[in-house]
């Protein structure tokens, strides 16, 4: 697909992954509105029905999420905007003939694996966002006539939200160490590399369900203890266990890229790890 002159739609559009995106698809010359919650309330479904037949873009890319995982077990628009909201994004767009990208998340899998995690592998979510994620990607599977792309991302880091990378950084000037857990495996995926990502993924006209993220993996202490590897701070590994959270976490919940990489053979993106992400955002 050349995405020149296509019209995108972004909702979620002053969060960390959608301001990224928009910087990488401005580089394709097509045309953007990046819209949130003050212009478009997804779970409105009257208003996204009105929204998308107004606008009819030829794609829309939805970045609206509730992420704050701990308050998801509590706060039921949490399922509202990650889950129900999905119902009326689908049916819209199958409407008037849109294709949907939505982002889905490792947590709708149990995190009880020794080895990356498929596409098809039957999810089994132990918290409430997954759960609501889960219904999200349900909500567009059962949408009849609908183009769709789910990528299933994990682990994000960016310059425009709150993130791991910059709370171990300031953390770290005013502690001498950091207890960090060593048991819970991913992929650390910085928003600049998951753009780039999905502006390939869209050029290629991917549909269906994909995982993305660099090409190895890590423990959220081997990521803390790279990037203060330069500082005074010492960091600890603990175990999950020692640190108690309202949501349980996945301990090994990491996404398998093999799909991705049969759809994108070559592409030098895929080569890329975690700790050069890391890299590239300390630079910026």
């Amino acid at each position: 697909m050349i995405l020149k002159d296509e019209h995108i739609l972004i909702t979620g559009g002053k969060g960390m992954l959608a301001t990224d995106l928009r910087k990488e698809l401005e580089k394709e010359k097509c045309k953007i509105t990046s819209i949130d919650v003050d212009e478009l309330d997804i779970c409105n479904e009257k208003a996204v029905h009105g929204k998308l037949a107004a606008l009819k873009p030829d794609i829309l890319i939805n970045c609206a999420a509730y992420t704050a995982v701990d308050k998801c077990e509590t706060e039921n628009i949490a399922t509202e905007i990650n889950g129900t909201a999905l119902k009326y994004l689908a049916e819209a767009s199958a409407n008037n003939k849109i294709k949907l990208i939505h982002f889905s998340t490792d947590y709708i899998f149990s995190g009880e694996f020794k080895t990356p995690i498929p596409e098809d592998w039957k999810p089994a979510p132990i918290n409430k966002y997954g759960e609501g994620k889960l219904v999200g990607e349900k909500n567009i599977l059962n949408t009849t006539g609908l183009n769709f792309a789910i990528f299933r991302v994990q682990w994000l880091y960016g310059k425009n939200g709150k993130n791991f990378i910059d709370t171990m950084l300031k953390l770290s000037q005013d502690r001498p160490e950091l207890n960090v857990v060593n048991d819970q495996i991913g992929r650390p995926t910085s928003t600049p590399y998951l753009s780039q990502l999905v502006v390939t993924a869209l050029k290629a006209d991917l549909s269906g369900i994909y995982h993305l993220g660099p090409s190895n993996y890590c423990s959220w202490f081997d990521l803390a203890a790279y990037v203060l590897k330069d500082s005074k701070c010492k960091v600890n590994p603990i175990p999950s266990s020692a640190y108690p959270t309202p949501a349980t976490r996945p301990l090994y919940s990491v996404l398998g890229l093999d799909k991705i990489h049969s759809a994108l053979k070559g592409n030098p993106l895929l080569n890329k790890t975690w700790q050069e992400l890391a890299d590239e955002y300390l630079k910026d």
